[in-house]
């Protein structure tokens, strides 16, 4: 019988985790809910998301989404962390067979009219095709990646408009 209900396995996962600091052009108010799943929609073009649970609910811990993926894959998302009062958001996406990823943005006002967001993607592999994005997800991938935040978002803050590339 397998230890504890769980079938052994040979397969061990890799992890990784990157942490970059972005300046935003709006205050802290305005910043903060753009990293909720619905706002993200408003700054990251092809952003998708569908809410599973609450529909039409509040924002809150529990909140659970999906996202597709290239080559037909689904991420299932959970907000793990919603504190308005720290500016702090995190969630857990799984996609199965492929990765476990915890996603934290915290925001801190700089001034009146600038925040800065700290964003750090903690991945782990749950098989080969995980090991490979954890593989791809190097420092130079990571940092180009979080600056196109940056300008989307930027320009969303500026134009009320999403960035189309």
């Amino acid at each position: 019988m397998p230890l504890g209900g769980f079938a052994m396995s040979t397969f061990q996962g890799k992890s990784i985790s990157r942490t970059a600091r972005i300046t935003l052009n709006g205050s802290i108010s305005e910043v903060f809910p753009l990293f909720e799943p619905v706002n993200e929609r408003k700054w990251a073009h092809g952003w998708d998301p569908t809410i599973i649970f609450p529909a039409g609910g509040p924002v809150n811990v529990g909140l659970v989404f999906t996202t597709d993926h290239d080559g037909g894959s689904t991420a299932i998302w959970t907000m793990i962390t919603h504190d308005p009062d720290a500016k702090l958001i995190e969630y857990l996406k799984v996609q199965p067979e492929v990765n476990v990823t915890r996603v934290s943005v915290k925001c801190e006002a700089t001034d009146a009219m600038v925040t800065d967001a700290q964003v750090t993607y903690t991945m782990t592999s749950l098989a080969e095709e995980g090991d490979r994005t954890v593989d791809d997800f190097t420092d130079e991938f990571y940092s180009v990646w979080i600056e196109s935040w940056a300008e989307g978002i930027n320009f969303y803050l500026r134009t009320g408009k999403t960035l189309v590339e």
